[in-house]
């Protein structure tokens, strides 16, 4: 297989924020073969800990925030690391995934996530909520019934009545789970 200087980017368009993802549309509906040059990274790192308990809870596309942590515990798991990277992972470390859509057939990663689960690691475990089953709501006793006792990490990247639910569940049990405290809200417009 030959090199490459072409690759391929699954983007939303937030249309109101006239952002990077609506600028790109726009140029594409134009047609206008506009050149870009993406300078990297861009953004904050997740700040995952070698060690302990990370939590990561997202609604619909906002799943695809937290893929690329999934592929890395999958490669770990699998062995697919080099020695480098193993080491980021310690041998009490888990990533647990909750993740919403609202149907199969819109959901983003699912089958990757299946099959990381599949693997039946203790570094990792995947809870699916679909709207469409009727599955009951993530509310203020439903996370309350789910906390670990301790936690290393906590994302959340929801919509933003989802991110409320939890920003007011997190303040209700904060005084319960220290950790809450140190909260991060990705919000996704």
């Amino acid at each position: 297989m030959q090199p490459s200087t072409n690759f391929s980017l699954t983007l939303k368009a937030y249309w109101d924020a006239k952002g990077l993802s609506a600028r790109l549309f726009d140029s594409s509906m134009a047609r206008d073969n506009a050149t870009y040059m993406i300078k990297g990274p861009m953004g904050k790192s997740l700040g995952v800990k070698r060690h302990g308990t990370h939590l990561a809870f997202a609604a619909g596309t906002g799943a695809i925030t937290f893929m690329d942590m999934a592929a890395y515990v999958a490669r770990f798991v699998m062995g697919e690391t080099d020695e480098k990277e193993a080491i980021n992972i310690g041998e009490d470390f888990k990533f647990t995934y909750y993740v919403t859509y609202f149907n199969e057939e819109q959901s983003v990663g699912l089958r990757l996530l299946r099959l990381l689960k599949e693997l039946n690691s203790k570094h990792f475990d995947l809870v699916i909520r679909l709207s469409s089953q009727k599955s009951p709501r993530w509310d203020e006793k439903w996370i309350a019934s789910i906390l670990p006792p301790t936690c290393e990490k906590l994302w959340i990247c929801g919509t933003p009545v989802m991110n409320d639910v939890f920003e007011s569940a997190f303040h209700a049990l904060g005084p319960k789970y220290p950790y809450l405290k140190d909260l991060e809200v990705v919000q996704v417009l």
